[in-house]
């Protein structure tokens, strides 16, 4: 039945506009903060919250991407119904059996892209985080190792700079729930996370719906999707400092429509319940226009996707050697390589061509 509704509300969304694009996965449940491209890597937008793009900008092929989907190919004028159907990606995580040893050490690994409609890939940067969580004192000592290229040298030293600091000195691995946590930063807007029915729920604040919160038993999962950058809005909104707010809103000036797509995923047993080591993956994604000294706007986003790849429970002297032996080489080869190994999910086509590109232009 749920499904019949589904697809009769994508019918109606297609009659009334062809170019209205809902993506759903295999249950027929909306998929938000869905990538949209063009099949050249020219970004068009994101899902919202229900799964929807709200126009496809008359484009007549497009690449539909989710950090926890398989890529797809699109041709708009087949879409009778309007509605796209993502498969689930390959990547999991192996079964983990709890035992008495003191720490658990999880590998993450990451990949950062810059791109622009001008330059198209501008920057890209990969690498692995090694997390050693003491579980008595709920802490998590991480160290990153990272490669990376640009077109730009300027660009290159920047990112670097901004980059480099966070994932030197901190992991996306989290002691605390993910719930406890969005609660605790959203404070300030009454932030709170409301079931709607069973398995889903709507994250909240005093302005509106910020964010959505799904499990998927079949895959053992709990997905969460929200908005940071809204949210950081609200709060200082409410907050009442004004040079603040007029700061923010000179930055809101030279990049328009901002939006942010956050989304994790953790995996949680029958009862919904789950640790810091069953984290599986996330991705930040900030969409916005920037506006050129001519006042034209060229618009730019940048990707962050962490994904856990390795988990064991381990005393000092294993987490030490464990570290030592999980390397990644700097090559983009290697990269390459390892990705394949790890069943990392693989990025859209178009973009995939430009990072190739863009690792034989940039020789330094």
């Amino acid at each position: 039945m749920r499904l019949l509704l589904l697809t009769a509300l994508c019918i109606v969304a297609g009659a009334a506009n062809a170019q209205k694009i809902t993506v759903l996965d295999t249950d027929g449940t909306p998929i938000p903060y869905a990538s949209v491209m063009t099949q050249d890597a020219k970004f068009i937008g994101i899902t919202d919250l229900n799964g929807v793009l709200a126009d496809a900008k008359g484009h007549k092929h497009i690449s539909i991407t989710h950090v926890a989907y398989k890529t797809k190919e699109v041709d708009v004028a087949t879409l009778s119904d309007g509605c796209v159907t993502l498969e689930d990606s390959d990547f999991s995580l192996d079964e983990i059996t709890v035992s008495p040893k003191p720490f658990v050490y999880v590998q993450t690994y990451y990949r950062a892209i810059f791109y622009d409609d001008k330059d198209g890939v501008m920057y890209y940067r990969a690498g692995l985080t090694d997390n050693v969580l003491d579980r008595q004192k709920k802490e998590n000592k991480a160290k990153t190792r990272h490669i990376s290229k640009a077109f730009v040298g300027v660009v290159k030293t920047l990112v670097n700079m901004l980059l480099g600091g966070i994932f030197d000195s901190q992991s996306e691995l989290r002691v605390k729930k993910y719930e406890d946590i969005l609660i605790r930063n959203g404070k300030s807007v009454n932030l709170t996370i409301d079931e709607v029915s069973p398995g889903n729920k709507i994250i909240r604040d005093t302005f509106g719906i910020v964010g959505s919160i799904t499990d998927d038993p079949t895959a053992g999962q709990r997905h969460f999707a929200y908005d940071s950058h809204q949210i950081y809005l609200h709060k200082l909104q409410v907050s009442g400092n004004e040079k603040k707010m007029k700061k923010q809103e000179a930055r809101e000036e030279k990049k328009k429509n901002r939006k942010d797509a956050d989304f994790a995923i953790y995996r949680i047993d029958e009862d919904g319940n789950y640790l810091p080591e069953d984290f599986v993956m996330l991705q930040y994604l900030t969409d916005y226009d920037s506006v050129e000294k001519d006042g034209s706007l060229n618009h730019e986003f940048s990707l962050v996707q962490v994904f856990s790849i390795e988990r064991a429970y381990v005393t000092k002297e294993e987490a030490k050697q464990i570290k030592k032996d999980n390397k990644l080489e700097k090559s983009y080869q290697a990269i390459q390589q390892f990705e394949r190994q790890n069943k990392i999910p693989d990025l859209p086509e178009a973009v995939q061509q430009k990072l190739n590109e863009l690792w034989k232009v940039d020789k330094d």
